[in-house]
């Protein structure tokens, strides 16, 4: 099941990072995180700590 995120969610990248973790978002949600989370270092250890 995938979790659709009201539109202010999604603006901040970075909250998305434990709905990231748990394969929850979107396909064009998790390709825009992913293309934030090659150049964020927070939201690497934050992904790292939840898997």
């Amino acid at each position: 099941m995938r979790l659709r995120l009201p539109r202010p969610w999604r603006r901040d990248l970075h909250v998305l990072a434990g709905a990231y973790a748990l394969d929850a978002l979107d396909d064009a949600e998790r390709d825009r995180f992913e293309r934030h989370l090659r150049r964020c270092q927070a939201c690497q250890n934050e992904v790292r700590g939840f898997a």
